[in-house]
């Protein structure tokens, strides 16, 4: 599990999340959710997310 969070000077807030998980050996998924926050401004955020698989030989 990873999880990261940033501030800016501009009042900008982020935080990004995920998970990753091995089904067997070589093969992997992944899960993320973001989350994006202009404070100074109205309606200014975001939410996002992505699935990644990876499989190693």
């Amino acid at each position: 599990m990873n999880a990261q969070l940033s501030y800016t000077d501009d009042k900008d807030f982020a935080v990004a999340a995920n998970v990753a998980y091995t089904i067997v050996p070589g093969y992997t998924i992944t899960a993320e959710v973001d989350y994006y926050d202009n404070l100074d401004a109205d309606d200014a955020d975001a939410i996002g997310g992505i699935f990644r698989f990876r499989r190693s030989f």
